[in-house]
């Protein structure tokens, strides 16, 4: 279902591309992205005892808007709906990327994000909040002086807010890993 939303937008988009300048590296862009992949582990400690699982089923669709501070820099914030498994959760987050070839049709770029959330159940441990951090590279596609397809690969770690069950005990979680997405901008 991401993937149909991915298309539907870029065909969207594609259409009403005749209204937007000819500018790759200016103003700003709206994008869409979607994750592909994860290997993601939660670390779940309960008075004192560890165990280790692999997330199975994590998904997560988002839009983003990149606000351009130079023809190699730019600020992000976007709005992202995750699920992991069973849970789910509404992230916003805000970032910086750089790109190391701002001239080519292909570029390659680095980018660090910070995110936040409130509501998180996994694992049948439920927090208020959780923050996470993460950095990441990929390759972004200028197939028109308008419009961009990327792939990109990032290591996130979340940190939970512990939590007290209703039976006295402390549950930790740390959630860590790799995840891939792909997405698609549109430059205004």
């Amino acid at each position: 279902t991401t993937m149909r939303l991915l298309v539907i937008f870029s065909l969207l988009a594609l259409a009403s591309c005749s209204v937007v300048p000819n500018s790759v590296h200016q103003g700003q862009s709206i994008g869409f992205e979607g994750m592909l992949y994860d290997s993601l582990d939660v670390e779940t400690t309960v008075s004192g005892s560890t165990s280790t699982a692999n997330v199975d089923d994590a998904s997560s669709f988002g839009i983003r808007y990149e606000a351009f501070n130079s023809e190699s820099t730019s600020i992000l914030f976007g709005l992202t709906a995750r699920e992991y498994d069973a849970a789910d959760a509404t992230e916003l987050s805000i970032g910086a990327r750089m790109y190391t070839s701002p001239d080519a049709s292909l570029q390659p770029f680095f980018q660090g994000t910070f995110a936040g959330s409130s509501g998180w159940d996994i694992g049948g441990i439920t927090s208020d909040t959780y923050f996470s951090a993460g950095i990441g590279a990929g390759m972004a596609w200028f197939f028109s002086p308008n419009s961009s397809a990327e792939v990109g690969l990032r290591y996130d770690t979340f940190v939970v807010a512990p939590e007290w069950t209703d039976t006295g005990v402390l549950t930790e979680q740390d959630i860590s890993g790799t995840s891939g997405w792909f997405g698609i901008s549109f430059y205004f």
